[in-house]
């Protein structure tokens, strides 16, 4: 899945080395996201940028295949604005954080700068136009693949220097929350923090404003980092005896870097759906017997699904 994403904020904080640091909030600690027991905080703020990338390499790569392969084999949830398509970087860097690897980037490649708009991290072009500040903006709500579209069209009309940016179009799982995600985006705000309003409240969500490789004009394309690669649910029991009976169901996430993450509140981006009305299940995982018969319970993260085979089986064989 390809598309581009983003969230309500402003800028809070500029990792960038001082020459390219922006005036706006710079030091300033962001908001950690998600719940301090999920895997969330790991990934934002300055937690995010001391993450251990391990060893990194690159030969004359474009800086949005870095990018690339920041968010879709560590994980990283970055948001990326190019600046020119030409600029390539050459670089080895051992046990480096991503914070090492940023700087190193913003160092070899002219016209870069990172930081983040409230808890999402962007590494973005410093050309201007992306500051532009937008006071005339229609608010727009619904899908996030509409919104966006909606968006760049806006942008196109009110900014000239974007007269010539692509809309995203629908690439791989059309059900996909990259997709299907709630957003709304309101003025005023400046281009990229109006980009990064398409983020919404889904936290592996990212943007690209990118020509990929190709010839400009750039377009903006809606991501997603995956740092959870798979789920476990288990229970102490999967079989229930009485109408009322309950049961807590644990949801466990393998991340990237081989660690385990109790993922079951609903405070980490799990839910779960029930396949019938045997069983109702809490935000958080609590299981509750109302009716006999076998079913499934899925614990859903982003577009990840694990479920688990529940039966019930009440006093004289009663069903409903």
């Amino acid at each position: 899945m390809r598309l581009l994403a983003g969230a309500m904020s402003s800028w809070m904080m500029l990792a960038a080395p001082a020459a390219s640091r922006a005036a706006s909030g710079a030091g300033a600690e962001p908001p950690a996201l998600g719940a301090p027991h999920c895997p969330w905080p790991a990934l934002s703020g300055t937690r995010l940028l001391a993450h251990q990338l391990g060893s990194v390499s690159f030969s004359n790569a474009a800086v949005w295949q870095v990018a690339d392969v920041l968010v879709h084999q560590h994980g990283v949830p970055l948001s990326f604005i190019e600046a020119s398509p030409e600029a390539r970087v050459t670089l080895s860097l051992s046990r480096c954080t991503l914070r090492q690897l940023l700087d190193k980037i913003v160092e070899s490649a002219t016209g870069y700068g990172y930081g983040f708009v409230g808890p999402h991290l962007v590494l973005y072009s410093t050309d201007p136009k992306w500051q532009t500040r937008i006071d005339a903006l229609k608010p727009a709500s619904g899908l996030r693949l509409n919104v966006s579209q909606a968006l760049v069209v806006q942008l196109r009309r009110l900014v000239p220097a974007l007269r010539r940016l692509g809309v995203p179009g629908l690439f791989g799982n059309p059900e996909s929350f990259v997709v299907q995600d709630p957003v709304r985006v309101a003025g005023p705000g400046t281009v990229v923090e109006l980009l990064t309003q398409l983020l919404g409240e889904r936290i592996s969500a990212v943007f690209a404003v990118s020509t990929r490789g190709g010839a400009p004009p750039e377009s903006l394309w809606l991501d997603a980092a995956e740092p959870v690669q798979s789920l476990e649910v288990t229970a102490p029991t999967t079989l229930l005896r009485q109408r009322g009976e309950t049961i807590q169901l644990r949801v466990v996430g393998l991340l990237r870097d081989g660690t385990r993450q109790d993922m079951t509140a609903a405070a980490c981006g799990t839910r779960y759906v029930a396949v019938d009305k045997i069983v109702v299940v809490s935000p958080d995982g609590l299981v509750t017997a109302v009716a006999g018969g076998e079913t499934a319970v899925a614990a859903v993260h982003d577009d990840m699904h694990q479920a688990i085979r529940l039966e019930i089986v009440l006093p004289g064989g009663e069903h409903r």
